[in-house]
């Protein structure tokens, strides 16, 4: 007879390193967009000679690599992309594709070493003839920051030493990021440089560079984004084209990114990524949302509501269609899931859960927000019923002007060490369908608040109020608020025809910020609205987009020395906007790697 063994027949041994099927399939197209770059001329050093490196395309018709292996657009034009320089099965050469450079039609580089010999982000971008992206796919570029976690796994992709395309994956541990760069271990070598370091998801994570003591080094696209935009806010066009290319938000830098901060004047390279990242003491960034049954439904949205919290870094938040139970239950998942700051909470009145509100929530490590009490003469604006006035017209439905209280809030903010102070006021307005006379009078009597609280020291600040109102400005039942000198910030989105709710059929722009005059800029008639790049990911929590804003400020006169050049109409149209403020006090507020053998 044979003895009973007691074996285990499967198991895992360290950590689980199975992947699902797609992963080989993924992982095969991102290797196609990788090429081999062969070189001549004069190389970063100033040194004449030939070598070689590794780049990817991130579009049909733009290459990626680092400046020390495309340094100059006199050694890009001389040099070629090598598609297809890889093995088959049988150990023989595919058919290699060789594409031209095109510099002429699109360049932009940042140096090994930037400015007063600090580090710089090597990369460089520029065209490539004939599209070559057509046959091989392309990597798709993210502004993530937090795209990988300490101890994560990353593949590389790559060409080392100008040989046939190998591949680095999965054993290449993550062991150490900050907003720039991310260190790992992993297997590379000279010719290796611009290869693409993704996570093990195949997502594009940074830039390979170069050999850091016992491990690699390479720049992150989130980083590489920021200099970008700095560089499209100076005109410079064909960072602006690049930056069109990047999907996501950088969770460090928010929805607006660095729009709207300035830098000091002569750093470069990281430094200036640095700089702009430090910057959140020059903005205030606000978005306005109706979640859509917060209320009720929390617990089943709790958690991709606060992804987009996260991603999108904002100051101060109002939601629309909320509770103070489900907001209070946001807060504390950000702390403790998501490790962020402290949040505070406030509600627009006492409720039940049940019914709807509107809510504030806030970051209080960079503003401060107050509850403030309305005049008593104002009170009693508010509570008034549609039913009491003559004149009324028809309406499906009469009842209290203000179904939802518009409650009034002090937000104050350290803008270059100095109190900034706005009054705040949330609106949810009476049904689209049903309403209409009651969003007039609503209007009306918001109008008539802010007038009547100009006189009082108490409330002398400036002015937003914003949230879902229900009715697109062409209805003409907001035009109270406009007709007091306040600004509809959504008036540009409006002729262009942008949207908030996206339910059919009711396609339309029903969401609003006004503010008052003194945040206007001079000279122009719109300043900020933003809609999110994207649709899809808030349809899955609500048929409404948020709004979001950010109001950026100079420094003073005494700061350091800056680039404060304004924004063009068109970059402040896409992504952020501002205000000029003439009162005293606030400010000005505006829109707005390792060499061997010449192979890097």
């Amino acid at each position: 007879m044979f003895e009973q063994l007691s074996i285990t027949l499967e198991q895992v041994v360290g950590s689980n390193d199975l992947r699902p099927a797609w992963w080989l399939e993924e992982g095969a197209a991102r290797s196609r967009a990788v090429c081999k770059i062969d070189a001549s001329g004069v190389d970063y050093k100033g040194r004449s000679g030939t070598w070689s490196g590794s780049g990817f395309l991130v579009a049909p018709g733009i290459l990626c690599t680092n400046h020390h292996v495309l340094n100059s657009k006199e050694v890009a034009v001389r040099s070629r992309a090598l598609f297809d320089f890889a093995a088959l099965p049988d150990g023989t050469v595919r058919q290699v594709s060789t594409f031209r450079l095109r510099p002429d039609l699109l360049f932009w580089t940042t140096p090994v070493v930037a400015t007063g010999g600090k580090g710089g982000l090597d990369v460089t971008f520029v065209a490539v003839e004939g599209q070559p992206g057509s046959t091989f796919g392309s990597i798709p570029l993210l502004r993530q920051a937090f795209v990988v976690a300490d101890e994560d796994k990353l593949n590389v992709i790559q060409h080392p030493n100008g040989r046939l395309k190998e591949v680095a994956i999965r054993n290449n541990t993550v062991v150490f990021q900050n907003s720039q760069v991310i260190q790992y271990e992993s297997d590379t070598e000279a010719g290796s440089s611009g290869a693409p370091v993704m996570n093990d998801g195949w997502e594009l994570v940074a830039l390979h560079h170069a050999a850091k003591d016992k491990s690699n080094e390479g720049i992150k696209f989130s980083a590489i984004a920021a200099a970008l935009e700095l560089e499209a806010q100076t005109g410079n066009a064909d960072a602006a084209r690049l930056l069109e290319l990047f999907a996501g938000t950088d969770e460090l830098a928010g929805f607006f990114g660095t729009l709207g901060r300035a830098v000091v004047q002569n750093d470069s390279g990281m430094e200036r990524v640095v700089d702009a990242y430090n910057g959140e003491d020059q903005d205030l960034d606000i978005g306005f949302w109706n979640i859509e049954w917060f209320n009720k439904r929390w617990q089943d949205k709790l958690d991709s509501v606060a992804r987009i919290i996260v991603e999108m870094n904002l100051d101060v938040w109002v939601f629309v269609e909320s509770s103070l139970e489900a907001t209070e239950a946001l807060a504390r998942h950000l702390e403790t899931s998501y490790q962020t700051k402290s949040w505070g909470v406030l509600a627009s009145q006492d409720a039940a859960s049940e019914r709807q509100i509107t809510t504030v929530m806030w970051n209080k490590s960079s503003v401060g927000v107050a509850a403030k009490t309305w005049p008593e003469k104002v009170e009693r604006w508010f509570q008034v019923d549609s039913r009491q006035f003559d004149d009324l017209g028809l309406e499906a439905v009469h009842g209290k002007v203000f179904d939802r209280y518009p409650a009034l809030y002090e937000v104050t903010a350290k803008i270059h060490g100095m109190d900034s102070t706005f009054n705040l006021v949330p609106i949810h307005l009476k049904a689209k369908d049903e309403g209409s006379v009651r969003r007039q009078m609503a209007a009306r009597l918001l109008a008539e608040a802010v007038a009547e609280l100009a006189q009082d020291p108490r409330f002398d600040n400036d002015w937003i109020i914003g949230g879902d109102a229900n009715a697109t400005l062409a209805s003409g039942d907001l035009d109270a608020l406009t007709s007091v000198g306040l600004t509809a910030l959504t008036a540009q989105d409006a002729s262009d025809k942008q949207i908030t709710y996206v339910k059919a059929p009711f396609k339309s722009l029903i969401d609003h910020v006004f503010i008052s005059p003194n945040l206007v800029p001079d000279g122009r008639d719109f300043m900020i609205v933003a809609l999110d790049r994207t649709i899809d990911r808030f349809l899955e929590v609500s048929d409404h987009r948020p709004i979001l804003l950010r109001l950026a400020a100079t420094a003073p006169a005494d700061a350091a020395p800056s680039v404060d050049q304004p924004l063009t109409e068109d970059a402040c149209r896409a992504v952020c906007a501002g205000a000029t403020s003439r009162r005293p006090g606030l400010g000005h507020w505006r829109k707005f790697g390792e060499e061997i053998g010449g192979v890097f």
